[in-house]
């Protein structure tokens, strides 16, 4: 009699698991809005947590992430190495949509990524403070994807302030569209902004823009901080300044510069 209530129990208790083994495995295409191979997942975030090297999330519907933005990669971890295929579809956040940090990101278009309140940007890459960390964030932008924000792509130090590096940034930028709008203070935006607190030359960040279409309220460009950057064909655009350098190396290849500002 004993044997048979406590085999009675184990059964219940092994029930008792089922709805919730059943809760966490149940999401489908219908109410996903990410997949990676045959696994769907109800939110960007547990996408991106679950995400293996060199796998794949794809977007299925858009994604609005509020105030909360997404971050990609974090400082003393594993390097994540991942492709964002936006599939048609677009991300957004009230402000500061992406934050990238020893990561290698791909994005893949078709697709949007936007602050709904621009305020500071779209994909924000942070670097390292360990000189020899070369290649520690690299994000790589392709054909038919948009970034729309004050700074579609903000280049800023391993900490938010008082740090002169940021060292292993890798950003290259393929047919993109960038468009950098006037925030909610109303001051005008960059299509990219390097940040002025970047003073180290060595390891310091790289861009190279190939085919690429810049439009911005302010400087088309905002190279404040001391960066190494290569720009082939396409075009940019400032309210103002096409493009602003105050520090590091500009190399242009055959792209069309166009500023608006009244000169002085």
């Amino acid at each position: 009699m004993k044997k048979l209530l406590s085999t009675i129990m184990a059964v219940v208790m092994l029930l008792s698991l089922v709805p919730m083994a059943v809760a966490t495995e149940g999401v489908t295409d219908e109410n996903a809005v990410a997949q990676i191979g045959d696994q769907y997942y109800e939110t960007l975030e547990d996408a991106v947590l679950k995400v293996a090297n060199g796998d794949t999330i794809t977007l299925l519907k858009d994604v609005a992430l509020g105030n909360n933005g997404l971050k990609i990669g974090s400082a003393g971890s594993e390097q994540k190495v991942l492709t964002l295929d936006l599939n048609g579809h677009s991300i957004s956040a009230t402000d500061s949509v992406i934050m990238v940090q020893n990561a290698n990101l791909t994005v893949t278009g078709p697709g949007k990524i936007y602050e709904t309140s621009p305020n500071f940007g779209a994909i924000i890459i942070k670097g390292s403070n360990k000189a020899e960390n070369e290649n520690y964030t690299v994000v790589n932008i392709g054909a038919g994807v948009e970034l729309e924000a004050w700074s579609p792509i903000f280049v800023t130090p391993f900490k938010s302030s008082g740090a002169p590096y940021a060292y292993g940034v890798v950003v290259n930028v393929d047919g993109a569209k960038l468009t950098g709008k006037r925030d909610t203070s109303d001051n005008v935006g960059s299509a990219i902004y390097v940040n002025g607190q970047i003073k180290e030359q060595n390891n310091a960040p790289k861009l190279v823009l190939n085919n690429v279409t810049q439009t911005a309220t302010g400087a088309g460009m905002y190279l404040a901080g001391y960066a190494n950057t290569t720009i082939t064909g396409g075009s940019i655009t400032g309210g103002n300044t096409g493009i602003e350098i105050r520090a590091g190396e500009l190399t242009v290849n055959g792209a069309t510069v166009v500023g608006n500002g009244v000169p002085t």
